[in-house]
């Protein structure tokens, strides 16, 4: 049992359970149950992070109490921090710091919209859900 247990503690949708393992690297990994049911071992370091927030399961079928996202309109700046919501190369450039975007496109029926950010420009794309869990709307 590591000295800064995260049992009984909820990040996102994640309640952690318990403590599974210890790799051999010393990293903790606990068993967490999401809002959903199903129960996954997540790195301890992720939870507190907040990189991993759910088992994966859809955002609306556990938050169906949220309120209703802001409007988004192309050409609107938008601040994220794209390690946090980008895997690969991109996130490792910006580790930590906060981006600034503008949308470029909206999928209004399928409720995401997607950014160009950066030099090279890149792209992303978000849930409406996002706005306010780490995606910031700037006027």
């Amino acid at each position: 049992m590591p000295w800064n247990d995260l049992t009984g503690k909820t990040f996102g949708n994640l309640y952690v359970e318990g403590f599974d393992h210890k790799d051999k690297n010393r990293i903790n990994f606990y068993q967490c149950k999401c809002k959903c049911g199903k129960t996954i071992i997540v790195r301890g370091t992720f939870l507190k992070n907040g990189i991993i927030e759910s088992c994966g399961c859809p955002f609306e079928k556990v938050a169906e109490s949220e309120p209703a996202p802001a409007v988004v309109t192309i050409g609107q700046k938008v601040r994220f921090d794209p390690f946090r919501h980008i895997t690969g190369f991109a996130s490792d450039d910006h580790r930590g710091r906060s981006v600034r975007g503008r949308v470029v496109y909206i999928n209004e029926p399928h409720q995401w919209f997607s950014v160009e950010y950066g030099k090279p420009k890149a792209r992303t794309s978000f849930k409406f859900c996002d706005i306010g869990h780490g995606v910031q709307l700037l006027k």
